[in-house]
């Protein structure tokens, strides 16, 4: 989905490549069974699909019963992990993926200009520092 996309690239620092085609199950999935095991050929394998796995799995508490208490199943982990900030009444996941993106943001901005950037990534970082040396 869209939503997904936007989060891998924006939350874990990866390149759209990475995050193209996680295989999330449909009709147009290619679907084979080996010894009764599901195996589908559409999964996503690369470093970028493991690392987003991972934090997926990192936010989910595996020791619930997803049937008795499917919230804190699938957002255990967050809730255990999650400092809130003394600047913020609350934190979720979305605010904490907004503050991921500034903070990547800011740090391209930051950059030096290189021949490898567009004109548009060019006059970006060159009115952001314009706006910072003051």
């Amino acid at each position: 989905s869209p939503l997904w996309f936007a989060l891998c690239v924006a939350s874990f620092s990866i390149s759209p490549s990475d995050c193209a085609r996680v295989g999330i199950g449909g009709a147009h999935d290619a679907v084979t069974y080996t010894n009764g095991i599901r195996n589908n050929q559409n999964v996503c394998l690369t470093k970028g699909c493991a690392k987003a796995a991972t934090a997926m799995l990192e936010m989910m508490d595996a020791t619930v019963d997803p049937c008795s208490d499917f919230a804190r199943f699938a957002c255990g982990g967050f809730h255990d992990k999650t400092i809130i900030p003394d600047d913020k009444s609350r934190v979720n996941q979305f605010s904490v993926t907004a503050d991921d993106l500034e903070q990547n943001i800011r740090k391209l901005l930051n950059e030096d200009i290189t021949d490898d950037d567009s004109e548009a990534t060019r006059m970006v970082k060159t009115y952001y520092n314009t706006c910072m040396d003051t």
